[in-house]
């Protein structure tokens, strides 16, 4: 199961059968917006990058799990003891509440997670393609408060849901 760092998810943890990774995209967000001013932020960034890159190369090259695991294996998992070793030393000229100290913060807490996809080459470093998925479906979720009526969010949820379920099914809703 692939998830951001929301508490919630800690209950699966130690639950026999369940592997909770973390979602990488969510840790590189955090840095983003304090790139531009923090060099560190701007070097965890490009660190990031370059897992991403690996990725990319094992997507291009369309490899089998068994090589991106041991690809991942021999490349992601230096690359992330090298990143938390950094984060770990960076983190000391930080004061708590600064925006790259909670960013850092937010790293630490996920971080066990975000190492584990290199476990297993059918997990992925992050969960984009699912969050893409749903964000139809997030957006109309919140747009029900706003239905003037119970009926009305009703008569939505089930718009919503006939349009989302003929879009995985690869039918035409309009049709």
């Amino acid at each position: 199961m692939q998830s951001d760092g929301y508490e919630v998810y800690s209950r699966f943890e130690n639950v026999q059968g369940i592997v909770l990774l973390g979602c990488m995209a969510h840790v590189r967000r955090k840095f983003e917006h304090l790139a531009a001013d923090d060099k560190n932020a701007a070097h965890i960034i490009e660190t990031i990058a370059t897992l991403y890159e690996l990725e990319e190369n094992l997507k291009h090259k369309k490899a089998p799990p068994e090589e991106v695991e041991t690809e991942r294996k021999a490349k992601a998992y230096p690359i992330l003891k090298y990143l938390e070793t950094y984060m770990l030393d960076v983190h000391k000229q930080y004061t708590p509440g600064e925006a790259m100290e909670k960013a850092l913060r937010y790293a630490f807490a996920v971080w066990i997670r975000i190492g584990r996809y290199v476990q297993d080459g059918r997990f992925n470093i992050d969960n984009n393609l699912m969050e893409q998925a749903i964000r139809p479906i997030t957006l109309g979720r919140k747009n029900y408060l706003f239905c003037g009526n119970n009926e009305g969010a009703e008569n939505n949820a089930i718009f919503y849901t006939f349009v989302a379920c003929c879009r995985e099914a690869d039918i035409e809703p309009y049709k």
